[in-house]
């Protein structure tokens, strides 16, 4: 098992995303979670949290952003309960699948100033089971 943590502040991120243009948003997120930032009654905090996910799935698997990983290789999507679960494409998810890994978790908390997110990566043949 692998765990990732990132912590980011979110006047950080507020301050790329209002610079006048998407920019910052269209090259960090997808147009999945861009839409679920732009509903969002606190964008940008929403937007801290996905960015602080992303970070801690790539930390959990020990390459960050490099080897070809980009932030848009982990989406955030969101069950109905409002459970956060990370999708994985790209290289990130040829990583994946080369070292028989998955991306069993991820928990997303924030308040006004600060997001963070933890990520548990494990065996594919692992299972989570509820408690």
């Amino acid at each position: 098992m692998h765990i990732g943590i990132d912590i980011v502040e979110v006047p950080r991120i507020a301050k790329a995303l209002n610079r006048g243009n998407k920019g910052f948003l269209n090259a960090v997120y997808t147009a999945g979670e861009a839409a679920h930032i732009e509903q969002a009654h606190a964008g940008d905090v929403r937007a801290a949290g996905i960015w602080a996910a992303k970070e801690a799935v790539v930390k959990a698997f020990g390459v960050g952003f490099s080897e070809g990983v980009t932030f848009r290789d982990v989406e955030v999507r969101y069950t109905a309960t409002g459970q956060p679960q990370a999708v994985l494409s790209g290289k990130l998810a040829s990583l994946a699948v080369d070292r028989s890994l998955q991306v069993l978790s991820i928990s997303i908390s924030h308040t006004e100033n600060y997001a963070v997110a933890t990520a548990l990566v494990g065996p594919v043949s692992a299972e989570v089971r509820p408690v």
